[in-house]
């Protein structure tokens, strides 16, 4: 995802419920290395099911910024997220992230536009659907990782 497409989102107000609590540090926050890609991981990441809470990790971020969860699939050959629905929090001291998620099996997609796309199974053979955790200051950083849900009986 273009790092304008996730500043367009954030100027369209797709907002994100669930803003922790303000960090406060006696040193200025560390800086994440600009060229390195955020790490993130899900835990469980297979075998999902609808509605479950996974456990979201991430490392590589900016020490007290604002970061947002959202979970992303591929639709008509994009990368479409759901923008409406995840939670946030502030980046620890040490560039850590940690938040719930409760996954979807399916989902309505957005584009980087924050127009609607339609829904994302998921659960179909060769979807190819991901965790994402993105922060917009001071600059935009997103790392994401595959889940995959139970094949439906």
């Amino acid at each position: 995802m273009s790092s304008g497409a996730m500043i367009r989102l954030a100027r369209a107000g797709i907002t994100v419920a669930g803003v922790a609590a303000l960090s406060f540090f006696a040193a200025a926050p560390a800086l994440a290395d600009p060229t390195a890609e955020p790490s993130v991981s899900v835990n469980p990441s297979t075998d999902l099911k609808d509605g479950q809470s996974v456990t979201v990790s991430g490392a590589g971020y900016t020490a007290g910024q604002d970061f947002y969860v959202v979970q992303c699939g591929e639709l008509q050959g994009a990368e479409v997220c759901d923008w409406v629905y995840g939670p946030a929090g502030v980046v620890d001291a040490d560039g850590k992230v940690a938040a719930l998620l409760n996954v979807k099996a399916t989902f309505i997609g957005y584009d980087e536009n924050g127009d609607e796309v339609g829904p994302v199974d998921c659960t179909a053979a060769g979807s190819a659907c991901t965790v994402g955790v993105f922060e917009l200051q001071p600059a935009v950083r997103y790392g994401a990782t595959s889940i995959s849900f139970t094949a439906p009986a």
